[in-house]
């Protein structure tokens, strides 16, 4: 083996709750309230979600804003999943490319 390739979201960190919050940001900059729980969503297309909460007309606004909040907490908030850190430093212990 040469290197593994990881994912973020949801294998080396727990996202789901960052990517609610920043929903919620975003959607309150705008002045828009959401009007179920946006953990059902959790998992589609951000672009398919912005629709589904807003409508086609302003979806493009509401994903890029989401986006860039949710840039912003992933650097400030986002944990390593349990021995997420561990496992990457022994891949690169043992001579593993890891991205």
């Amino acid at each position: 083996m040469e290197g593994v390739i990881f994912d973020l979201d949801g294998t080396l960190a727990n996202t789901a709750l960052l990517h609610k919050k920043a929903w919620e940001i975003a959607l309150n900059r705008i002045g828009e309230k959401p009007t179920f729980d946006i953990t059902i969503l959790l998992g589609r297309k951000t672009i398919d979600i912005a629709k589904i909460l807003i409508g086609e007309d302003r979806a493009d606004t509401l994903a890029s804003l989401k986006t860039e909040i949710y840039n912003s907490l992933i650097k400030e908030e986002a944990k390593p999943t349990e021995c997420a850190k561990e496992l990457v430093n022994k891949l690169k212990d043992n001579g593993i490319k890891v991205a």
